[in-house]
């Protein structure tokens, strides 16, 4: 039961219906994201099944740009920063498949320009997975702990990208 309830609460953050065609038209919905300042990648395999659903956020929250700013001293802003979320489906991780997806993530970033990407409500303190693959995937993971709006622990993650 344990296991169970860790494995929902690092899903917390990542669980669609189903992860299948009918998601992705919705995760794409160009009237829900019409006045979104978000980009919204999707890895699917034989156009329909979901492997990844990656959200790139271009603007941040202020709690994140104070947390930054007041616990590590780096300034950010919506110039310069982006916020991600990714999210690989349990079939389809420890596969390389998200190295490889956050590699061309990263580069899609670049290419906007942007100098950060900081993990979009960071990582669950206890979702050991996850901080393995973003310390792989050159995220710096800070030690400060903070608490969620729904009161988990929280590590912030960043990556700065070479322009």
């Amino acid at each position: 039961m344990l296991l169970n309830v860790h494995h929902q609460r690092t899903r917390h953050y990542c669980v669609y219906p189903s992860y299948d065609k009918k998601t992705a038209e919705l995760f794409c919905n160009e009237e829900i994201n019409r006045n979104n300042d978000k980009l919204r990648l999707i890895a699917l395999i034989n156009q329909s099944t979901i492997v990844a659903l990656f959200n790139i956020t271009l603007s941040i929250r202020n709690d994140e740009y104070e947390r930054f700013r007041i616990n590590h001293k780096i300034e950010l802003n919506n110039n310069n920063t982006t916020r991600l979320s990714p999210c690989i489906t349990d079939n389809f991780q420890n596969k390389y498949l998200g190295s490889y997806l956050m590699e061309k993530t990263i580069d899609i970033i670049r290419r906007m320009c942007k100098h950060y990407v900081i993990l979009s409500g960071g990582v669950l303190v206890e979702n050991t997975r996850a901080i393995r693959f973003f310390e792989k995937n050159k995220f710096k993971l800070f030690s400060t702990i903070f608490l969620s709006h729904d009161g988990y622990e929280c590590k912030d993650g960043l990556i700065e990208i070479d322009l």
